[in-house]
């Protein structure tokens, strides 16, 4: 028997994480229904079905709501929320039922046909906030034509253990039925990292890796086993023993390195300085945080703070913004988990190409490089100090600091502090009780921004570097683009002085960095970005234990002397082999003497 070569599929890393399973194919055909006549006696007959169905669908969606509130999912309750709202729309329903009538034609094929127009509403707008939002539609009908049919829907929570779930496209009720022990990860061909499915995988902690082309494979039912690299979006079919044995070897390494901290860390508040490094390094190290499902890992992982509260998320999740009393509420939960550790409250980095329902703003060609973030708050400045009024409320109950995203020049600064004033005052005149003015700190994410780092500097009292945008403006590569994806390098010598600039200006004019992009979570990048000066580095909760479990065990000189090494070297697949085989040499040391993996040929590392 011949034996099959490994096969790599590159996508869109949705949910991150690592996973190895029995990859499992789910068909997803969305077949037409027949154009049937009925006769007048059966047409009464035929709407007590459609109704039936509706009533079954219904009391899927109120039990899968069941399941993920006492997972303690909330945002996932909130999406199937939604779901409830579409499907006891009355005048969504009736119109069906007087198309039954009139048109003589089955429940499913009206259905249908209903839906198809919603399609074509949904994509006229030409709009991907809208265009991700038909998703929730799309879901509903696949459970209700399902039931018109009589077809036995195959849960996934049915599937084999350890199973990684290959299919077309994944709704959000199908990710909120799934057993973590059963799927270990999610493959699509299709999918958005906005979308209501990204924000349900997120939250149960399940990888997922969107838009990926796996249809051409032939036999993908004879693969026996898969990688998904829910960090870098690589998917590994059939791998080798060798390559097979590396993933397993570092997953459980890494694994048994966050139980060991999280024992550790569980009900032990950290020092108000944050961790130590050998030899006096020292930096906070914070969580990085979507949703208010995450306010609960705050403290099982240890976090010291909240280094970047993602306020757009509230509206992403909602389909619109949520109003002041609405967002104080969540800002005073957040800021109550925390009791009295600092909490950082980015802005809302939202753009019309993310427009909800009840703004105005056309289709950008470049959403990257248009009307988002600070610019856009800046043009809507009613939304925008609706949401400092609702910080600066917060505030009073605890450590709360305001982020500015996306800032490219100082007038944008200067214009967003003036917002946060205008609110002060209005709140006071209102009789609220305000504490003197939380800090205020600046997203260093564009190379104009890094610039005037001098100037920003001393109008801030902390920076913050998103180097998740930093890279894609410096390389002038999108992020989210498949086709310039090997573009994206975070080892890009241009990048790293790009860095090295940012702290060295901020350390002149003596106001505190923090770093908040992707990197902060790798940990083959912690000794350099020490090195640099980094007093704070932001992470997905997740990540928060093998992060720290790295910063203790690096040396002030080792670090400096690491990070002078770096920048001597011309290529960035120079450096990131360093940095890849320092961190397994260091994690070697660190972990007594246990034998690490040092093949870095894959993207493997757990960060």
């Amino acid at each position: 028997m011949t034996k099959q070569q490994e096969v790599y599929l590159e996508g869109h890393p949705v949910s991150r994480g690592i996973a190895i399973g029995i990859p499992i194919v789910l068909d997803s055909f969305d077949t037409k229904a027949p154009e049937t006549r009925l006769s007048d006696d059966a047409l009464e007959g035929e709407i007590t079905r459609y109704r039936r169905a509706l009533k079954k669908s219904h009391d899927d969606i109120v039990r899968l709501k069941g399941e993920l509130a006492r997972e303690g999912v909330k945002d996932g309750v909130s999406v199937l929320e939604a779901h409830l709202q579409i499907i006891q729309d009355p005048l969504l329903n009736e119109q069906i039922e007087q198309e039954i009538r009139g048109t003589k034609r089955t429940a499913e094929y009206v259905f249908q046909v209903a839906i198809e127009r919603f399609r074509k509403k949904f994509q006229a707008l030409h709009d991907p906030f809208f265009e991700q939002r038909f998703e929730d539609v799309h879901d509903i009908s696949k459970r209700v034509l399902a039931y018109l049919r009589d077809m036995k829907r195959m849960h996934l929570n049915e599937v084999p253990m350890n199973s990684i779930v290959f299919t077309h496209s994944l709704t959000p009720s199908e990710a909120a039925e799934v057993s973590r022990e059963c799927v270990q990860a999610f493959v699509t061909q299709v999918g958005g990292s906005m979308s209501h499915t990204a924000i349900v995988t997120k939250a149960k902690g399940i990888p997922y890796v969107a838009n990926v082309n796996f249809s051409k494979l032939n036999a993908m039912h004879s693969i026996t086993m898969a990688i998904v690299d829910g960090l870098s979006g690589k998917i590994i079919l059939n791998p080798t023993e060798k390559t097979l044995a590396q993933y397993r070897e570092l997953k459980a390494t890494m694994t048994m390195q966050v139980e060991e901290l999280k024992e550790k860390v569980v009900n032990t508040r950290p020092p108000s300085s944050g961790n130590r490094a050998q030899n006096g390094i020292q930096v906070r190290l914070s969580a990085n945080v979507e949703l208010s499902s995450d306010f609960e890992l705050l403290s099982q992982y240890g976090a010291e703070g909240v280094g970047l509260f993602r306020s757009e998320y509230l509206v992403l999740q909602r389909g619109y913004f949520p109003s002041e009393e609405e967002q104080f509420g969540i800002y005073k939960d957040l800021v109550m988990h925390m009791q009295g550790l600092p909490v950082v409250i980015r802005a809302f980095d939202i753009g019309v190409d993310k427009v909800v329902c009840n703004l105005k703003g056309g289709r950008e060609v470049n959403p990257a490089l248009g009307c988002r973030a600070i610019r856009f708050l800046l043009r809507e400045k009613e939304l925008f100090k609706a949401q400092i009024r609702a910080i600066l409320r917060a505030s009073l109950l605890g450590n709360v600091r305001i982020l500015f995203p996306m800032i490219s020049n100082l007038h944008e600064l200067m214009e967003a502090k003036q917002i946060v004033h205008e609110a002060e005052a209005e709140l006071k005149n209102e009789g609220h009780a305000l504490l003197s003015s939380p800090k205020l700190g600046c997203m260093i994410e564009v190379p104009s921004a890094a610039l005037i780092v001098d100037l920003l500097g001393k109008e801030c009292d902390f920076l913050s570097i998103g180097t998740n945008d930093l890279i894609q403006y410096a390389l002038a590569v999108d992020r989210d683009n498949q086709q310039t994806a090997t573009c994206y390098n975070s080892t890009q010598p241009g990048v790293l002085r790009l860095l090295r600039m940012i702290t060295s200006a901020a350390k002149n004019v003596a106001v505190p960095v923090s770093l908040c992009g992707e990197i902060a979570s790798d940990p083959r990048f912690v000794p350099l970005l020490l090195g640099l000066g980094i007093t704070e580095l932001s992470v997905s909760c997740r990540f928060l234990p093998i992060i720290k479990h790295c910063v203790q065990h690096i040396k002030k000189e080792y670090a400096e002397a690491l990070t002078e090494q770096i920048f001597a070297m011309k290529s960035a697949k120079e450096i990131y082999e360093t940095l890849a085989h320092e961190y397994l040499k260091n994690m070697a040391v660190a972990m007594r003497g246990k034998a690490m993996p040092t093949n870095t040929q894959y993207d493997f590392t757990m960060y």
